[in-house]
Order: C-alpha cells, then structure tokens, then sequence
C-alpha cells in the first residue's frame, strides 16, 4: 500500500495522472518545484485519508475543483505560484483539520472566503497577489493558534480588527499585511504581541501613533562606501546588510528599502556572491547580488527633473548549471520603474540563457518630475521557493546605472556624477548608518536580524 509519494524538485512535465486519484490509501502527495502544467484533476478529490497535498511551483491552470471540497483529513495544503482562475473557493471551509494553507500568486480572485473563519486550527495562513475587487479584512478571530499570518496585495480594505492582537496575543510570531488599502490606526491590542518578530505593514494608508513599541531610529554600522569604475562610469558600492525589513541610505544620491521574512527558514543573508567564473563584459558588476524575498525599492536621490535612461543589471548566481538538484531552480519576480510595470514574472536564467551570466534591461524615457527615482522589485509568488535550499527565491539584482538623456550642468546632486550603485560584499567599517524602523517592520529589537 503507498502512503506517501513525495517528487518534490524532479523535472516532472505533463499533466497529473487521473489514476493518482484511485490510489485510495494516499495520505500525503507532495508534487513541490516541478513542470506539471494543465486543469487539476477532479480525481484527486477521491483521495479521502490525503492529508497533505503540496503542489506549489508549479503552473496548474483552470479552478480549483469542487471534488477538492471532499478532502476532509487535509491538514496542509499549498498551490503557490500557479496560474489558476476563478475565486478562492467557499469549499475551503470543508478543510477543518488545517494547519497550514499557502495560496500565494495563484492568479485567483478575491474575496477571501468567509468559511476561512472554520479553519480554527492553522498555525500558517499565507495569502498573496489576489485579483479582483476589494473586500474587508477576512474574520479570523476564532483561529487562535496561528503563527504565521500573510496577507500581503489581498486588496484588504477598511482598519486592521483588533481581534489580531487577541488571538495572536498567544503565538503569533510574523504578520504580513503590506501592499493593501488599510486605513486607520495600528490597534492598541497589537501591544498584546509579546512573541511577534516581524510586522509588516508597508503601503497602505495607516494612521495614527503606535503605543508601547519600540520604535524610532536605530544606529548600525555601515561598511566602506567605495567606488568602483566600469567603462568610464563610476558606480556607489551598495555594501550595507539588510535586515528583515530596512530603510538604509548610502552615499548621499542612493537608498533603498526592503521588507519580507523567507518562508521556512531565517538568517539567510541580503547579499549572495558569485560561485561562478564569468567570462562576461563589465564582469565586476556581476560577482554579488542583493536578494530580498519579498519587496526591494531602489531610490535615486536629489536628481534633476527631465528624462534617464535605466539600465538593471543581473546574474542569476543561485542556481548550479550542473544538471543537479541545485540547477532545477526557477525565479521569477516583477520589476516597476517610477510605479509603471515593466516587467511580469521576468526570469533572469531564461532572460541570459543560463546562470552565472551577466544581461541588463534597459528602459528608456524615464521620467522624473520630482527630484526622487523609484525602482521596485517585488516577488509575486511565482516559482520555486526551496532548490536548492528553503528560501533561494525573490528579486536579485546587481547593478543600477542612470545616465541623463539631458546635458547635466552644474547644480544639485545628478547621476551626471554618479551614475549607478553595485552590490558588494565589502566588508569595511566606516560610517554610521541610519536605519529607519518604521520602513516596513514595526517589531522589537531581536527582530531586526532575522
């Protein structure tokens, strides 16, 4: 009799085979970071002792189907990174034994369900990306165990309950409900989170003061700011460690800010190096990345109104070309330039043509009419999230150039003196480095480096 059938990460293509649903003794089927394509299978939902049905990274279409309302012993269920349709189904509420649901960029629609409010026994909820029209914040104040609660680009509107400081008080340890429309003040309940490590609460329109945090500005210690030259262009070393969720000036023309905490896993490092030997131009640009798992905005500051030309710089340096496990990876991650999108699940190993190999995407006419550029990375749960190891995924890039497509004369800071930032691993100590708080993550002070 089989009871478990884990192909997690194994090139699998196709379809899911219909007879998998005969296979009446299946408890767990575990179909994680593969290829399969197509509708799922009606069959599946015969499978009625399965308790956990992981199928996320891979590109299933069509709806869910209602024959998956029958898997009443599911305790844990995960479809990140699909390419579904329709809404998130009402059946959901049939799974009452769930402990862990992740439905992040699955391509489907809000509103979340209202029968979420019957999965009493979740420890992990992570919703993301949801398409459709807004809706309320869902009713969870009957999930008194959950640990993990993502909520991120739902469309959320309205103030944040306080019933999330009430039975979260207990175990709560992340909280993610960035990119939606909130409104209001952060509830005074929120003080009841005594274990929570990560609160990320960045664009929406809150209000009001936070009581009883910790908050305000914390000093670090920043690396060397060096320069580095590549064809006649000089570049700001971008050399400063990010914690889980930063807001980190450098030189006086960059800054950036990021926010997000890696499934599965912590103290995975802001910056990655380059095992491989590029034999590329400008290969200096390509030895180190910043990788974040959720949200990377790069800032151009005090430059002059009028029209740059944008140059990215990438190389994917995470994934092996060895045809092992480790070269099975795919990320996938979209790129928004002054809050215009400029590219969807864009794939720097497609893009290159393999890994370790250095490309840029240029964009031109890009227009500043303030004195700030905006550059935005952000991963729409799209890809794989454990090859070839928990949390490789998420925007990597390294290197910025902005020239002018203007005469730059004198007067203000321009990127006529400098005209982009490169990722380095440095490791000087110079400088003082303000690091803002509140960018992001309003949490305690173990939290701030993950």
């Amino acid at each position: 009799m089989l009871y478990c059938s884990s192909l997690l990460g194994n090139r699998i293509s196709g379809t899911i085979p219909t007879e998998i649903g005969d296979i009446a003794t299946l408890e767990e089927l575990i179909l994680e970071d593969n290829m399969l394509v197509g509708a799922l299978d009606p069959n599946l939902g015969n499978l009625s002792r399965l308790r956990r049905l992981l199928l996320s990274a891979n590109n299933f279409t069509g709806t869910i189907p209602e024959s998956f309302g029958n898997l009443k012993n599911l305790t844990d269920f995960r479809i990140d990174g699909s390419s579904l349709s329709g809404k998130i189904p009402e059946f959901i509420g049939n799974w009452t034994k769930l402990t862990r649901l992740d439905l992040q960029g699955t391509g489907m629609q809000g509103p979340i369900p209202s029968s979420i409010s019957l999965l009493t026994n979740m420890t992990e909820l992570r919703i993301s990306d949801l398409g459709g029209s807004s809706s309320p914040f869902p009713n969870l104040q009957n999930v008194a165990n959950i640990q993990y609660l993502v909520l991120r680009n739902c469309l959320i509107t309205g103030s944040i309950p306080s019933f999330i400081g009430e039975v979260g008080a207990a175990n709560l340890r992340l909280l993610d409900l960035s990119f939606n429309r909130l409104t209001g003040p952060i509830p005074p309940s929120f003080d009841n989170l005594d274990r929570l490590e990560f609160l990320y609460l960045t664009n929406n329109s809150l209000s009001g003061a936070v009581s009883n945090w910790e908050l305000g500005f914390e000093f670090l210690i920043l690396r060397k700011q060096l320069k580095l030259k590549v064809e006649g262009n000089e570049y700001v070393e971008d050399t400063s460690r990010g914690t889980a969720s930063s807001f980190i000036t450098f030189g006086e023309k960059w800054a950036y800010s990021s926010t997000g905490s890696y499934i599965g896993t912590d103290n995975l490092p802001s910056t990655v190096n380059n095992p491989f030997s590029l034999n590329v131009t400008d290969s200096e640009l390509y030895q180190t990345a910043r990788v974040v798992p959720n949200s990377l905005k790069y800032y151009g500051l005090c430059m002059m109104p009028g029209s740059y030309k944008v140059r990215l710089h990438f190389a994917e340096i995470q994934y092996s070309d060895d045809k092992t496990f480790s070269s099975l990876g795919r990320r996938y991650f979209d790129i928004s330039i002054q809050g215009n999108e400029v590219l969807k699940n864009f794939n720097i190993m497609e893009a290159a043509g393999g890994v370790g190999m250095g490309i840029y995407r240029d964009f031109d006419n890009v227009t500043i009419t303030g004195t700030t550029l905006e550059i935005h990375l952000y991963w729409a749960g799209k890809g794989t999230t454990a090859i070839p190891d928990r949390g490789v995924y998420g925007p990597l890039i390294s290197a910025i150039t902005v020239t002018p497509n203007f005469k730059v004369g004198g007067g203000g800071l321009s990127t006529g003196a400098i005209v982009g930032i490169v990722i380095s691993s440095v490791a000087f100590v110079l400088l003082i480095l303000l690091v803002l708080r509140l960018a992001g993550l309003l949490g305690r002070k173990e939290a701030e480096d993950p």
